[in-house]
C-alpha cells in the first residue's frame, strides 16, 4: 500500500513544482492524473512480477486515493 501512496505523491510533487515554475497548470486535474498513473505499477505487479498481494495493495490504495480526491473536489 505504501507503493500506491508514494508514487502519486512524488508525481504530484513534481507537477506542483512545474506549476510553481510555469504558473498555469490546473492542480485539480494533476491530482487525478497522478493517481491514475498508478495503473503502471498495478499492471507490473499483477502481470510481470506475479506479486498478487502487492498488486492488490497498490490497487486498494489507488481506489482509496481516487475516492479522497473526488471528495476533495466536490
Amino acid at each position: 500500500m505504501g507503493i500506491g501512496l508514494v508514487g502519486p505523491l512524488i508525481l504530484f510533487g513534481i507537477i506542483y513544482l512545474v506549476k510553481m515554475l510555469l504558473g498555469h497548470l490546473a492542480l485539480e486535474k494533476a491530482m487525478f492524473v497522478s493517481v491514475a498513473l498508478n495503473i503502471v505499477p498495478i499492471r507490473y505487479y499483477f502481470i510481470s512480477a506475479k506479486m498478487d498481494r502487492t498488486g492488490r495493495g497498490v490497487l486498494a490504495m489507488t481506489v482509496i486515493l481516487i475516492i479522497v480526491v473526488t471528495i476533495i473536489h466536490i
